[in-house]
């Protein structure tokens, strides 16, 4: 799983506001769930807007584009670990109601491959002999 200080780092080392940190742990436990900006700015306290000037400000993305890598690197991790099907995976890191071509679009966009393609090579990955 993404953890939060690999997402956040500040350009210009300012510390990153408590509650884009907060949001993040928020974020990372619950982001196989249909979250909205609305709801994470609720559960730290301050409105949508300011939750995505602050994302943005710290670690500039905005918290749906951080919530959206969180899912694909987990969906990464599955594909690479586990024998769970595409749709598994999708259904797991929280692309339920969409076709099974957007996950799949979004994870080609992201990594360069498309799930399976990227299971596959991880699997080669494995089996290539330490070059120690």
């Amino acid at each position: 799983m993404i953890s939060p200080p690999e997402i956040v780092q500040a350009p210009d080392s300012r510390t990153v506001d408590y509650r884009v940190r907060e949001a993040l742990k928020f974020m990372e436990a619950h982001f196989a769930e249909p979250l909205t900006v609305a709801e994470i700015a609720r559960r730290v306290g301050i409105s949508r807007r300011r939750l995505e000037d602050l994302f943005r400000r710290d670690t500039g993305l905005t918290p749906l584009r951080t919530l959206g890598v969180m899912r694909l690197r987990e969906a990464e991790r599955l594909l690479s670990s586990t024998q769970l099907s595409v749709k598994e995976v999708a259904a797991r890191v929280g692309f339920t109601g969409v076709d099974l071509s957007h996950f799949r679009r979004r994870f080609m966009a992201f990594s360069g491959a498309t799930p399976r393609r990227y299971r596959e090579a991880s699997r080669l990955e494995e089996l290539r002999p330490d070059p120690r």
